[in-house]
């Protein structure tokens, strides 16, 4: 970010004193409060059967890394038996993240949840294993990560008015800046001149704790 003119250089800095690099944002599919479809069929798992059209999951209550994991019946009503819960990351056979115990003649619980991956997206599948030895799965809630991270550029030349100013004389500089990245951006924007070996002369504006989001 610097222009010369004769034997001198502007040049725009950056300081990013408070850093938004590296955060990640996290969506739901489906959308956060809404439960996710019933499966419509049966799923073996380690010799086991595990039923479907019974049981269903959500996500709500959608903050930062962390929601309410969401649990009930197809069809609204309670459950006629108590049972375990195990709550499973990419199968019904997969890693195990929690598991609660569900109470007999519950309708719906509701359970923390929190996600820990930067990028990609994990699918969070629910199991009940009833008193009674039938097992149940459900339909996958998907929470996708997104790194987010700042990018300042010239959103046009460094501009100087006149073009060739004279000793003694004013002139004015402007400079347009954009963040191209896809995370916002906070701290402060410096125009400094320099001379023609780079040594420091002054600084020609200082803009402090400005804030630029993203595609702005």
């Amino acid at each position: 970010m610097i222009v010369k003119f004769t034997n001198l250089f502007i040049v725009l800095l950056a300081f990013q004193f408070i850093s938004l690099n590296a955060q990640t944002t996290y969506t739901t599919n489906p959308d956060a409060g809404d439960f996710q479809t019933c499966p419509s069929v049966n799923k073996s798992c380690s010799n086991n059967t595990y039923i479907g059209n019974t049981i269903r999951i959500g996500i709500e209550n959608f903050s930062g890394n962390r929601g309410d994991l969401i649990f009930g019946k197809c069809d609204n009503t309670t459950f006629s038996t108590s049972g375990t819960l195990q709550i499973r990351e990419n199968s019904i056979c997969g890693g195990l993240i929690d598991s609660r115990q569900i109470s007999q003649n519950s309708r719906f619980d509701r359970f923390p949840i929190f996600f820990n991956h930067n990028s990609g997206t994990v699918s969070i599948y629910c199991i009940f294993i009833s008193s009674n030895g039938l097992r149940y799965y459900t339909d996958p809630v998907k929470i996708t990560a997104q790194a987010t991270t700042p990018s300042l550029d010239l959103n046009s030349a460094i501009s100087i008015s006149p073009s060739s100013p004279t000793k003694g004389g004013s002139m004015a500089v402007s400079v347009e800046v954009k963040n191209n990245g896809n995370g916002g951006w906070n701290g402060n924007l410096v125009l400094q001149l320099l001379n023609s070996s780079g040594a420091y002369l002054t600084d020609l504006d200082l803009d402090q704790n400005i804030s630029i989001s993203a595609g702005s």
